[in-house]
């Protein structure tokens, strides 16, 4: 990994071409079902100006990212870190299928193509070498004009009404991609770029269903109940399911009697089941992801976020 960002961090780019496509997505939800998400994008014309500062801001950023990790549900990289992830196992590769087309054939004419789009992506090509740069669009994408008021702009030692539409953009990208390989610092505009949360919920529909899973719950509602939809324990429960855990010998057996030891609270019914409730489900949670460990320095049990082996 370490080696394909170090290719990353040594591209020079003073040679290549820059273009600039900007991107919408389409999804539809039924439930917990998810529909197949669509891009459409097109290319924009941009000047030589556009175009250094765009590798300005490139060279400016990637810079700092010295150290490389594998994407992980719940990991989340520092400021000098980047997550690694294979493009093809994201739905990058639609998006990519949309920023591959011929240009010209795909050209911006119209301002309404800009608005309301969910993202852009920078593409730095010499030869058969690309480096896509992608960016989701914030607030400051939008040409909406706020009611009393007027832009102004200074220039030639004159003030002036600005009345065209304005884009911003932010000196820096959300991820990007060399080769076969994604390059993330920021996590969360990569997600939601990708939609990458609907793997989350698919995780959680297939283990909600899973014969062994609903085994060793007596009633499994309060702890999707403490789940939802909220983010974060969709993250939680993917893993749940990466790990499988409670597929292990002994694993009902080995947290009756570790709970009960430890007084975690957890109760449980006379067949040896779980007996889930809203005040237990956090517990419950931490000691499917193993994430309650003991601590032999200071005879402690601690939740910690992420437990890579050592």
């Amino acid at each position: 990994m370490l080696i394909k960002l170090k290719k990353l961090l040594s591209t020079d780019i003073s040679n290549h071409d820059t273009s600039l496509w900007v991107f919408k997505k389409a999804q539809q939800r039924n439930g917990m079902a998810v529909d197949e998400l669509k891009y459409a994008a097109c290319f924009v014309e941009t000047d030589n100006t556009f175009k250094e500062e765009m590798k300005t801001i490139f060279n400016n950023t990637i810079k700092k990212y010295i150290e490389i990790s594998p994407y992980g549900v719940l990991k989340q990289p520092h400021e000098n870190e980047v997550l690694s992830l294979n493009f093809a196992d994201t739905n990058f590769t639609k998006l990519k299928t949309m920023i591959d087309r011929p240009e010209g054939e795909n050209k911006a004419t119209k301002l309404k193509q800009l608005e309301n789009a969910a993202g852009y992506v920078v593409i730095f090509s010499l030869g058969n070498e690309k480096i896509y740069c992608v960016k989701k669009c914030g607030s400051n994408w939008k040409t909406v004009k706020k009611k009393g008021f007027i832009s102004l702009s200074f220039s030639d030692e004159t003030l002036t009404v600005e009345d065209q539409p304005a884009f911003t953009m932010d000196k820096y990208f959300d991820f990007y991609c060399q080769d076969d390989t994604l390059f993330i610092p920021m996590k969360s505009s990569f997600e939601s770029v990708v939609s990458y949360k609907d793997s989350y919920i698919d995780a959680l529909s297939q283990i909600a269903m899973e014969p062994q899973f609903l085994g060793i719950f007596e009633d499994l509602a309060p702890l999707l109940d403490h789940i939802g939809t909220n983010s974060i324990q969709l993250r939680r429960a993917a893993v749940i399911q990466q790990k499988a855990l409670y597929k292990k010998p002994n694993f009902m057996t080995n947290l009756i009697h570790t709970s009960n030891s430890k007084n975690w609270g957890i109760s449980f019914s006379p067949s040896a089941k779980i007996l889930a409730t809203a005040g237990t489900a956090r517990v419950i949670m931490q000691v499917l992801l193993d994430h309650r460990l003991y601590s032999l320095i200071s005879d402690t049990d601690y939740d910690v976020p992420d437990a890579t082996p050592v």
